[in-house]
């Protein structure tokens, strides 16, 4: 069973077990705007995978409508019973993964989805695969700055770690990060058979360049469309790094996981090939794209020209809520990701991230023109 397959990720997820497994999979999803789940899927898998799965509904694929937040995960007693003794291994992809709302919309899918999905695989002794996410540690990947409590030297967070101090007044991070305290709680009950696989920065397809559904919604895409608008950043961020881990391989990192026997607990599944600031505009500028790296003083005099202007400050929404008291970009953490131990599983699986390079930017820069995202 899957479920968030009409996400971006679950459906690529979705894409990876058909494509490298013989398994039926259920998808969990619930009706959504007057859409049927069957349509709601339907669409998702066209959008990004034109009609090739068409044939696949009510043969591979097939649709049950329920809800991760609701008791029995919305079914009848009989139909649970049913799902239950048919499914074997459920992967949860589903999330609100936005870092900002109202927590009990959060609790309710984050938490309360969790102790359902849980429920259901001790009640019928399913594994688990439970996808979360490296903002657990406190680091959203360029996303925010969290400190760690008492502690001013960098910290590692890898496949070991779980609360090292970290900052949990986010209600996203705080709402993944009971979600695995809660499995690993079963785990040691020895109720649980479970594994939790943490996910970077997702980013445009490997293969083509294609991004989510929702382009808007994503902050990490926001913030390098407004440094895009604004054609440079502070020499101060030239250096740092940022994180592209495409979909497509994610996804099949992901299915590798699934399908590979061992007694490990938790994977960090991100690509650790970081491209910094000034390399990334190295390619950019090379696209024809023209980026500079200038001083704080030149690059906030910029800044507040654009916010006074009606017409374009609209462009500052990616990165306005990053700004310091002191009027500094801040990105900066003293956490340090680590994936060493799941790179190492990988190798085996004959998996390794590439290297994100001007072919990759590339294929990004000329959807994000072709659907008018940038110009």
């Amino acid at each position: 069973m899957l479920t968030g397959s009409t996400g971006y990720l679950g459906s690529h997820i979705l894409d990876a077990l058909l494509k490298h497994t013989k398994s039926n999979i259920y998808c969990l999803i619930r009706a959504k705007d007057n859409n049927d789940p069957q349509i709601r899927l339907l669409n998702t898998l066209r959008f990004y995978f034109g009609n090739k799965y068409d044939r696949q509904i009510f043969n591979r694929i097939i649709v049950i409508e329920g809800d991760i937040k609701d008791e029995k995960l919305g079914l009848n007693d009989l139909y649970y019973e049913e799902l239950g003794n048919t499914i074997d291994c459920v992967i949860n992809s589903a999330a609100i993964v936005k870092h900002y709302g109202n927590i009990d919309t959060f609790n309710s899918t984050n938490i309360q989805g969790a102790k359902n999905i849980i429920h259901f695989c001790k009640s019928f002794d399913c594994k688990l695969y439970h996808l979360s996410t490296l903002s657990v540690s406190g680091n959203i990947f360029e996303t925010d700055s969290y400190k760690v409590a008492d502690l001013s030297s960098e910290v590692t967070f890898n496949e070991q770690s779980l609360y090292i101090g970290q900052d949990l007044s986010n209600v996203y991070i705080y709402t993944k990060f009971i979600a695995e305290r809660l499995i690993l709680e079963n785990i040691l009950n020895s109720s649980l058979d479970a594994k939790i696989i943490r996910l970077g920065n997702i980013t445009n397809r490997y293969s083509d360049g294609i991004f989510q559904i929702n382009v808007s919604e994503n902050a990490f895409l926001n913030r390098m469309n407004s440094f895009l608008h604004i054609g440079c950043i502070p020499d101060y961020l030239a250096d740092r790094y940022t994180e592209f881990s495409p979909v497509d391989l994610c996804a099949e990192a992901i299915i590798k996981l699934v399908f590979c026997k061992n007694n490990y607990t938790v994977y960090h599944v991100y690509n650790n090939n970081h491209i910094t600031f000034r390399e990334l505009f190295a390619i950019l500028n090379s696209l024809k794209i023209k980026m500079e790296i200038v001083d704080k003083e030149t690059f906030n005099k910029k800044i507040s020209a654009l916010s006074k202007d009606d017409k374009s400050k609209n462009i500052l929404s990616g990165i306005i809520n990053d700004f310091d008291e002191n009027k500094n970009l801040v990105y900066n953490t003293n956490i340090k990701i680590q994936n060493n131990f799941t790179n190492k599983i990988l190798k085996n699986l004959l998996f390794k991230w590439p290297k994100i390079n001007e072919k990759y930017i590339r294929k990004y820069i000329i959807y994000l023109k072709s659907i008018g995202y940038i110009k």
